[in-house]
């Protein structure tokens, strides 16, 4: 998995209310969110792709810079602040689930995608 830079640079707060925001369509349309889930397609017309790893939920690359968490029940997008962030963003469930951990052995990826299954099982 290839993390940024320099990790997920934003507060709690911050983060909150930016997904908060953005799923409450105050900072752009429903339309522009799902454009912004859209799959990034390469010059020769394959979608981009990451490979399937139980580990991770991402499984491609969306516009916008997010990473998409494939699910046709429950499509999401979400991102990684390297070993210690991971978020996934379910516009459709209303949900956020965030992980932030200060350790690089946790796993965030694995952690935040396991705790939105928990969720969208009690919650259907």
């Amino acid at each position: 998995m290839v993390y940024p830079n320099n990790a997920l640079n934003i507060s709690v707060r911050d983060l909150a209310r930016w997904l908060v925001a953005l799923m409450n369509e105050r900072l752009i349309s429903r339309k522009g969110l799902d454009t912004l889930m859209s799959p990034v397609h390469l010059k020769d017309g394959r979608v981009s792709e990451i490979s399937a790893s139980a580990a991770y939920p991402w499984r491609g690359h969306a516009l916008g810079g997010l990473l998409i968490a494939p699910d046709e029940q429950h499509p999401a997008v979400g991102g990684t602040g390297g070993p210690y962030a991971a978020y996934l963003l379910y516009p459709k469930d209303r949900l956020a689930v965030v992980v932030l951990t200060n350790t690089q052995e946790s796993n965030p990826d694995s952690i935040v995608s396991d705790i939105a299954r928990k969720y969208l099982a009690v919650a259907n």
